[in-house]
């Protein structure tokens, strides 16, 4: 398995090691595994190429993956969003303004395996972490209303 941070480009095959001080903080998990099969069709005719839809712009000028990495950092930072990309995903990043740390599953597994993998990273950092779960393939607003709620939930969860 590979976990590379894509802003220093570093890759860390194997083992998760401790992070250390980052104790009981809120951790994201972007869920950007699938192909977008349903939807590739109308993607391959739009784009003339298969692309996953999460690293689709519908709308503006940003990909579904990018208006969630952003909702993620609002909510818990940069440095503590992990993104779970599906085998061969990465040639998709290369346009995306997309930072944290990116997990590249080595075959796809379901959300299921997408979810644990992420998990054991991020236990392995911080055991005591709340973490958040984002599929990145969804169209939210308004934006204010959702980070609203999902803020009261963790603020429950932390209790």
């Amino acid at each position: 398995m590979d976990v590379a941070n894509k802003s220093s480009n570093q890759t860390l095959n194997g083992s998760f090691k401790s992070g250390g001080n980052m104790k009981g903080k809120c951790w994201a998990i972007i869920l950007a595994g699938g192909e977008g099969t349903r939807i590739k069709p109308l993607i391959e005719r739009c784009l003339g190429t298969h692309c996953p839809k999460q690293y689709v712009t519908f709308c503006g000028n940003r990909s579904m993956i990018e208006h969630t990495f952003d909702r993620a950092v609002e909510l818990a930072g940069e440095e503590h969003t992990v993104t779970v990309i599906g085998s061969g995903h990465l040639e998709y990043l290369d346009d995306q303004q997309i930072g944290g740390k990116i997990i590249e599953q080595p075959m796809s597994r379901g959300t299921g395996a997408g979810v644990y993998i992420a998990i054991s990273y991020i236990l392995a950092q911080d055991p005591d972490a709340t973490v958040l779960i984002f599929p990145s393939d969804h169209f939210i607003c308004p934006r204010s209303t959702f980070l609203e709620q999902v803020k009261s939930a963790e603020r429950l969860v932390e209790r």
